[in-house]
């Protein structure tokens, strides 16, 4: 398939598809925190489905550092730069986020990095939070936009106190 045919092909699933309410309510946050000129904001799973159609949105008002795994492998456009970035690894975290205003956090830890590894989910969850926050602060990020398909039920919370106190902190940074 060559880059016409994938690009008809995805817009054909952008037509069919309409943005999720979840989407529309991040774009308006964000909206929220432009100043006059254009931020520039870190979007992670920018590759992803849910990051593809807010990445749209976005370039509309800012400059966008799309974050993927495979971000290098992507071609970068006028208000949009790709970057690989591992938030396993707090050096990547740091590069990921530099020179970000905002940052929209859109990660889950489904496949993670390390091929031998005894964590559970939620331990990779907390991991990739805890990364996320701190190169944030790192970097001076003026605010997180925290997305999640998924909120954790109050069992998860009461298993899993890390991954929701991770979760909180990354809400209220």
């Amino acid at each position: 398939m060559n880059e016409q045919q994938r690009n008809d092909r995805q817009r054909r699933v952008d037509e069919q598809y309409r943005p999720e309410p979840e989407i529309r309510q991040v774009e308006r946050e964000c909206e929220a925190l432009y100043p006059k000129g254009r931020s520039r904001i870190a979007l992670t799973g920018a590759s992803g489905y849910i990051g593809h159609n807010l990445l749209q949105r976005l370039t509309e008002h800012a400059d966008v550092i799309a974050l993927s795994r495979s971000g290098d492998q992507r071609k970068n456009t006028e208000h949009v730069e790709w970057r690989s970035c591992d938030f396993f690894s707090m050096e990547d975290a740091n590069q990921g986020l530099h020179g970000a205003d905002y940052a929209v956090y859109l990660i889950h830890s489904m496949l993670p990095s390390a091929k031998l590894t005894q964590g559970t989910f939620e331990d990779m969850d907390v991991i990739l939070a805890e990364h996320f926050a701190r190169a944030a602060r790192n970097n001076g990020v003026k605010q997180i936009v925290y997305l999640s398909v998924s909120f954790p039920s109050i069992q998860v919370r009461m298993n899993y106190p890390d991954i929701y106190a991770a979760v909180w902190r990354l809400s209220v940074y």
